[in-house]
């Protein structure tokens, strides 16, 4: 989302869905096992932005990807159970990690006010986003 002094961009959208993409294999990588706890809202983001890209194209197919990958890490951060034992190296021993954030809704309901918008029209018949909404609507609060 970086732009110059001028306001243009820093990088392309193809240069955007390079850095997004190695974003997320970064934390697959340091995060093994999907013990993602707090950092699933991460891929999350990175994931949405990503779709907006693909949906911006008409890259259905990509978009959805996005759009799966956001929708398990969304459910993922709203279901950890606080006090869980992590299995990744980087995570276990961690303590201390209850509910720490004070959002008026959670994650699974975030994504879904913004698959809400009018950019996701083209999907509004895939059989796949139906069900990824109905999905997230049993976890969004």
């Amino acid at each position: 989302d970086c732009v110059n002094d001028d306001g243009t961009p820093v990088y392309t959208d193809d240069e955007k869905l390079e850095l997004m993409e190695m974003s997320v294999q970064m934390f697959r990588l340091m995060i093994p096992r999907g013990d993602f706890m707090f950092y699933a809202q991460y891929i999350e983001v990175l994931r949405t932005k990503m779709a907006w890209i693909h949906l911006r194209r008409h890259d259905c197919e990509n978009a959805l990807a996005c759009i799966r990958e956001a929708a398990e890490m969304a459910v993922h951060f709203d279901t950890y159970i606080p006090g869980t034992p992590h299995t990744s190296p980087l995570l276990r021993g961690i303590t201390g990690d209850e509910r720490w954030w004070h959002d008026t809704h959670n994650r699974t309901w975030d994504l879904l006010a913004n698959l809400a918008e009018e950019e996701c029209a083209i999907l509004r018949e895939n059989e796949e986003f139906r069900t990824i909404l109905d999905t997230l609507k049993q976890y969004a609060k």
